[in-house]
């Protein structure tokens, strides 16, 4: 009888966790085993690699990112063993539709997000304000080490944090390029310099730069979500 006791009270403590782990649409709840502290922030330890928006509505998959200005996402070359590894690439579109793409308390980060991430790790200072300097010193803290996934020499890679950043390539059209040599990471922010481009954050094989590009809507990034 005691054995069969403890082990009701085990599969009810088993099956409790899993259900407050998922959202009434299925989605997980980010675990401790996928998430980590920089600083005051906490950042998702891997990219993104939902195909539904948070109400259950299906994100349009398509190989031509150019004909549509709804949200849509791809696997680099079409190729869904791709997304096991680097995660999935969105449009623009994706990433700012209201129904919401990073998991419950969640979400994508702003320009602000990565301005604040650069300058902590450049000299521990908490500021908004973009420093040009700084992002030539942080992209090594922020990328995998070693060259199971990056191209080298993958310049100064220490992953420092476990942010583990993955270069997942991009997507233009229904061109893919860039595997194994950037990770680009999509902000909501539309940058200053040519309105309706909202700014990336990318991270290079060959280089120790966190740098702030701008693109246009139809460019498929990678997306690496942030806490609320």
């Amino acid at each position: 009888m005691r054995v069969i006791i403890s082990f009701f009270i085990f599969f009810s403590c088993a099956v409790n966790n899993l259900i407050a782990q998922i959202t009434p649409q299925g989605f997980l709840v980010s675990t401790n085993s996928d998430v980590l502290a920089i600083g005051t922030q906490i950042w998702k330890a891997s990219n993104l690699n939902v195909i539904n928006y948070n109400n259950g509505d299906p994100i349009l998959n398509t190989n031509n990112f150019s004909t549509t200005i709804i949200g849509a996402y791809d696997n680099y070359n079409d190729v869904a063993a791709n997304a096991a590894i680097y995660g999935r690439l969105y449009n623009w579109y994706a990433i700012n539709d209201t129904r919401g793409i990073c998991p419950v308390g969640w979400r994508v980060p702003s320009e602000d997000d990565f301005v604040i991430l650069t300058n902590y790790l450049a000299s521990g200072i908490y500021s908004t304000s973009v420093i040009t300097t700084n992002a030539g010193k942080v992209g090594g803290l922020l990328k995998e080490v070693g060259f199971t996934h990056w191209t080298t020499p993958n310049t100064s890679a220490t992953d420092a944090f476990g942010f583990s950043g993955l270069p997942g390539g991009w997507k233009q059209g229904t061109l893919y390029a860039g595997i194994e040599l950037a990770a680009q990471f999509w902000t909501t922010t539309i940058s200053t310099e040519v309105p309706g481009s909202p700014y990336r954050f990318t991270l290079y094989n060959d280089n120790n730069e966190l740098r702030r590009v701008y693109s246009t809507k139809d460019f498929g990034f990678s997306v690496r979500c942030i806490k609320n």
